[in-house]
């Protein structure tokens, strides 16, 4: 007795599957999104913010330093994960 073996319970292997959506490049906010993400950088970062804005050409006037660092960081493109 030659029969073919039942596949119906096995279709799932047969299918398919989606290619994974593809990963958008992380933005300066998933890193600097509010303070609580970002003070460790912002504290070690604290006592060279004005010169490197002002190197940078970054305007600092009415921004919290949180603001200041993620332009700084800016300059140098997205983020890569």
């Amino acid at each position: 007795m030659n029969s073919k073996p039942d596949l119906s319970r096995r279709n799932f292997l047969l299918r398919t599957t989606p290619a994974p959506a593809a990963q958008e490049d992380p933005a300066w906010n998933e890193y600097f999104g509010s303070y609580a993400m970002a003070c460790a950088q912002v504290n070690e970062a604290r006592p060279f913010l004005m010169d490197d804005a002002h190197r940078l050409g970054i305007a600092t006037e009415g921004k919290t330093d949180l603001e200041i660092l993620k332009a700084i960081f800016a300059t140098t493109g997205q983020p890569h994960g």
